[in-house]
């Protein structure tokens, strides 16, 4: 009795780390050094760099929710630049590289990346100044909407 205890506990422990690994491993990706350049410096024309943390948050978030959705382009840099951002056709993603890399912008991705999304999966943002009729909205942070 006490072996099929112990061989029921053994088996139970294997399968919750299966679950484990598999669980953490879809919230994660690997990226390369540049591709986190490009997404901090994406996240800092986007947002502004007086923007709250949350804000940049959301940003993060969302170029990682279009990597993992099966509608967008599979690689950073085609999110980010066939993604129709407004930051990107107005110049600001180019201005952003001017100035030496947003230290918020940096703490913003490693939280999105670590799993924390305030935006439930949304993959989409606009200010708030130019109408939000086309989204859900899920989440508010500084003058930025997100949704889907």
């Amino acid at each position: 009795m006490r072996k099929r205890k112990l061989l029921c506990c053994v088996i139970f422990s294997v399968i919750w780390m299966i679950v484990s690994v598999v669980i953490s491993s879809a919230n994660e990706f690997e990226l390369s050094a540049s591709e986190e350049d490009i997404i901090c410096r994406f996240i800092t024309a986007a947002c502004g760099e007086e923007a709250p943390l949350a804000a940049k948050l959301g940003v993060a978030n969302i170029v990682l929710n279009r990597l993992a959705d099966s509608n967008f382009p599979n690689t950073v840099t085609d999110v980010i630049f066939l993604g129709e951002f407004e930051c990107v056709e107005n110049g600001e993603l180019e201005d952003a590289y001017l100035s030496p890399r947003s230290v918020s912008a940096e703490d913003a991705l490693m939280m999105a990346l670590s799993g924390r999304d305030p935006t439930n999966g949304a993959l989409f943002f606009v200010e708030k100044s130019l109408g939000t009729e086309e989204i859900a909205i899920s989440f508010e942070a500084g003058r930025l909407v997100f949704g889907k």
